[in-house]
């Protein structure tokens, strides 16, 4: 019972100078760690809205936006809305200029079919969005210029309402984003 009680204490040490050391280590990296992510952060924003220089949080309603600045001027926003795709959320993030039309598009998040529904979150796919307005985000099944992924058409119309839904959302706030 002695033995059984000594081992006891020695594993509960070991754990209990694993757990701080654990802690601390987390405590010394997590400003590193979030300046990574607000970096690529910035890299993303930077990608979908080019030629911004800073990017400046805005808020209109319920409704984020990231509003991309150049020498102090509005040059569009990025914004991150969120859509049902066949397995499940997938969070899309849209750049904006300053007439309503895509810059860019980029996936956060997905959990589709891969191989299948997760294509949509690939360059090819997401490029056709670029440089186009609200009225022409449709899939070309559905009449507009968009090119559904193959066996994913419940996927690209996920993403495709998405981005026509931030679209949307900023022409509808774009006048309050002053």
């Amino acid at each position: 019972m002695k033995e059984v009680i000594k081992l006891g204490l020695a594993l509960l040490v070991i754990c209990a100078i694993a757990g701080l050391a654990l802690g601390l280590t987390y405590n010394i990296t997590l400003p590193r760690i979030k300046a990574q992510e607000e970096a690529a952060r910035q890299r993303l924003y930077r990608n979908l809205l080019p030629g911004a220089d800073i990017f400046k949080e805005i808020t209109i309603g319920t409704h984020k936006y990231q509003m991309g600045l150049l020498h102090g001027q509005r040059i569009g926003v990025v914004s991150t809305v969120t859509g049902k795709g066949y397995g499940g959320d997938i969070v899309i993030v849209v750049g904006i200029d300053q007439v309503g039309r895509v810059t860019g598009v980029s996936i956060l998040s997905q959990n589709e079919t891969p191989g299948l529904g997760s294509k949509a979150a690939q360059l090819p796919f997401l490029r056709q969005y670029a440089g186009k307005g609200a009225e022409e985000l449709k899939l070309r099944v559905d009449g507009g210029k968009i090119d559904a992924v193959t066996a994913a058409t419940i996927t690209s119309r996920a993403v495709t309402s998405g981005v026509k839904g931030a679209v949307d959302q900023y022409l509808h706030d774009k006048e309050r984003l002053k």
